[in-house]
């Protein structure tokens, strides 16, 4: 979880848009697999 909200926090200091974009992905690939 650490490394997560390092990530996060990063992601949120390059701007909310890539981290919106970066997340549609990640919600799109665990769409795929089928898992909701």
């Amino acid at each position: 979880m650490r490394f997560a909200r390092e990530v996060f926090s990063t992601l949120l200091e390059q701007g909310s848009g890539d981290l919106l974009l970066i997340w549609r992905r990640v919600r799109l690939k665990h769409t795929m697999h089928g898992s909701s």
